[in-house]
């Protein structure tokens, strides 16, 4: 159906970030604008603030399709099930350019951001010694992940896939969760030699 300038019947939100989304996967993150957006779907830019409040609304509801495709494994170590989603996380920012600046630059984790954050907070206060500290490893955690997403263009990709990998390996040890499989945890707390029992 071809819409004239100025006409909103038949166009919903989600048509909107559909819209967007498109622009996202074809033309980058940078192509996501109010005026690109309207052209796509043969409107007048204007039209398109019946659906989204201004451009950062749009940018978000992106994000948010493609937070969606981010969830924890549901079977697997402690470890190995962080680590994979946040490999996700990591490939899905590093493929749109742009997309994880934008996420860095959010005041509010509202939608898929919020359920990501919540799902890995409970995974941490089901297997870390420190439960209390769930919240603070998940906002250490996906800052991480997201920087070093941030970071991968100017970089250049291998380095980049190399360093986070690197530092996401030495940032899960750090908490103690249950190892990965072929991997191993030091114990802290060893009996001294000739200690009675």
């Amino acid at each position: 159906m071809v819409r004239g300038r100025g006409t909103r019947a038949g166009l919903d939100r989600d048509e909107v970030v559909a819209a967007a989304h498109d622009l996202l996967v074809l033309e980058g993150f940078a192509a996501v604008t109010m005026r690109r957006v309207a052209d796509v779907l043969g409107v007048a830019p204007n039209t398109l603030y019946s659906h989204v409040i201004d451009r950062d609304d749009l940018a978000d509801a992106v994000l948010d399709r493609e937070l969606a495709r981010v969830t924890i494994p549901d079977s697997g170590t402690t470890q190995n099930r962080i680590e994979l989603a946040m490999r996700v996380l990591w490939n899905t920012l590093v493929a749109r350019p742009g997309l994880a600046t934008h996420f860095l630059s959010r005041t509010e984790w509202t939608g898929e951001c919020a359920r990501l954050g919540r799902e890995i907070a409970d995974v941490f206060r089901k297997a870390a010694p420190t439960a209390d500290h769930a919240p603070e490893h998940m906002g250490a955690l996906l800052a991480y992940t997201i920087g070093a997403a941030a970071m991968a263009g100017p970089m250049g990709l291998e380095t980049a896939d190399r360093m986070f990998r690197e530092g996401l390996s030495v940032f899960l040890l750090g908490l103690e969760l249950e190892p990965a499989p072929g991997r191993f945890a030091v114990r802290r707390d060893w009996p001294s030699i000739g200690a009675s029992a």
